[in-house]
């Protein structure tokens, strides 16, 4: 990885790594590994696991110390509801971190850059290697950054939000229009698409959003349209 474009991730992650070789692992997909024999290098799949578990505790602490005293079912459904792979996907799209992922030519060509669960494991990643390298306040300096749009909506809008209808109501109350979503992008295999969709309103970008079907996407893009507005 060039010294450029770790400048650049390190401009996109809003608090210090210090530890460049987490960073870089935390980027590094097991196809490349898998591709690159003899390499020394590492994949990201342990600070993925690691990076899940911190993140769950971090929310789940978050939604502990709220006021209005969630119950423990009630927590666990905005926990679940926020920690979905789909807003963390969405979370690297929007801080443009699905650039820099190091894949395998293989899984570069089925358009593991764009999928979900690539994406998803990229955030749980960085989040292992933030708690490895700097402790778990820094890492609720991120997951503050990072997750409290996100948060707030679900704690407004109840765990099981449906954001297409969030958003559509939205923009008939403020711009008496209507979002219209188009497919701009398709990549992978036939047998294993990834679609990219933007949501815009009166010809001005609200969202975009990336699925393995349209209707994913759709919902994706829709979530990220209420974080832009």
């Amino acid at each position: 990885m060039s010294e450029d474009v770790l400048a650049q991730i390190e401009a996109s992650i809003p608090v210090k790594v210090f530890n460049k070789n987490l960073l870089i692992e935390a980027f590094t997909h097991r196809s490349y590994i898998n591709e690159m024999e003899g390499t020394l290098a590492s994949h990201n799949e342990r600070l993925e696991f690691l990076g899940d578990a911190v993140l769950d505790l971090v929310i789940a602490d978050a939604l502990f110390s709220l006021d209005g005293k969630l119950d423990e079912g009630e927590m666990t459904s905005y926990k679940s509801a926020i920690v979905r792979g789909e807003s963390l996907a969405n979370i690297a799209l929007k801080n443009r971190l699905d650039e820099h992922i190091i894949l395998g030519n293989g899984e570069e060509r089925s358009g593991g850059r764009t999928k979900s669960s690539n994406l998803a494991g990229l955030i749980e990643a960085i989040i292992g290697a933030v708690y490895i390298d700097a402790g778990i306040e820094t890492v609720k300096c991120l997951v503050d950054a990072w997750f409290k749009g996100c948060i707030d909506r679900t704690l407004k809008n109840g765990p099981n939000e449906n954001p297409k209808g969030s958003l559509q109501h939205h923009c008939q109350k403020k711009y008496d229009s209507l979002p219209v979503y188009r497919v701009v992008n398709r990549t992978g295999p036939d047998h294993s698409p990834n679609f990219t969709v933007r949501v815009t309103i009166n010809r001005r970008l609200l969202g975009e959003g990336k699925g393995k079907n349209v209707a994913e996407a759709e919902r994706n893009a829709a979530e990220n349209g209420l974080e832009n507005i």
